[in-house]
């Protein structure tokens, strides 16, 4: 009987695809080729987030417009949206929005040990609220850090079918932050100061595996630091975090230009910040 099982479920999980299949990225790792000149890659992300101990309750709406400037470079606009609740208050607001420029360092070369190499700089513009909250709504209009932050990423990613595997290690440095009443950092109705909130360190590894040309099981280990927040009043700023999540899901890409992921992603271990669960899922388009 487990002889006849183990040859049934054969086909749901060996690779059996005669072509190579269609790798559209995990859902947390950051693409490690850059668009072409002249076309365009266009991906929505919604996150639907439940954190237990906030009892806060967020939908986000990521936007990813992406486009190539010329053989090596490419630029990246990523609007971002929010609706929150928490005790009985609810929020539609705008996150920060990020702008991201790609640049192609090497091009994987199949059947040697070349893979492709990408290194990003961006930058996020302080668009979400992030002081003048509302003091009952336990942080649900907070949706931005009111920082300009700049980010440096590198992507590293191999394919060795049915696999791929994705390293994408990215350092953030946010500016000085005025902040006012209740704020995202903390304080009171009477908050009116500056402080530096903490740089922070991302690091994701993404892996892959085609069960045919078209259906890929994904997964992320994802792992957060971020440093504290400098400021002599110790009841404004957030200490030092630490986050370590995973983020399984499922893909299905009938083209190489277009396809569909869902999955989950949530908290494995947190250290002075809320855990959390979350659904997650994308759609992408590219021409």
């Amino acid at each position: 009987m487990r002889r006849l099982l183990f040859y049934c479920l054969i086909p749901f999980f060996a690779y059996t695809a005669e072509d190579d299949p269609y790798f559209a990225g995990t859902l947390l790792s950051t693409l490690p080729v850059n668009v072409a000149p002249t076309h365009w890659l266009i991906e929505p992300y919604l996150y639907i987030v439940r954190q237990t101990t906030d009892h806060l309750t967020s939908a986000q709406l990521l936007l990813q417009f992406e486009t190539g400037l010329n053989d090596w470079i490419d630029v990246t606009l990523y609007p971002n949206f929010y609706y929150t609740h928490s005790n009985s208050h609810s929020f539609y607001l705008l996150g920060d929005t990020k702008l991201s420029f790609g640049f192609q360092v090497l091009y994987e070369e199949q059947e040697t040990w070349i893979p492709n190499f990408r290194l990003l700089l961006e930058e996020s513009f302080p668009t979400g609220k992030y002081d003048h909250l509302n003091p009952h709504a336990n942080h649900a209009d907070a949706t931005g850090s009111g920082a300009y932050e700049t980010s440096f990423t590198s992507v590293l990613q191999k394919t060795l079918i049915p696999f791929t595997l994705n390293l994408t290690l990215s350092y953030t440095v946010p500016t000085k932050v005025h902040v006012k009443g209740f704020n995202a950092y903390g304080g009171n109705s009477h908050t009116n100061t500056y402080l530096f909130p903490g740089q922070q360190f991302v690091g994701n590894i993404g892996i892959e595996y085609s069960l045919t040309q078209v259906w890929i099981l994904a997964l992320d280990l994802h792992y957060q630091h971020q440093n504290a927040s400098s400021h002599p009043t110790p009841t404004v700023g957030l200490p030092s975090q630490n986050q370590f999540s995973i983020a399984p899901c499922i893909e299905y890409n009938p083209s190489p230009n277009f396809g569909f992921e869902i999955g989950s992603w949530f908290t494995l271990y947190t250290r002075n910040c809320s855990p959390f669960i979350s659904a997650v899922g994308t759609i992408y388009w590219s021409f």
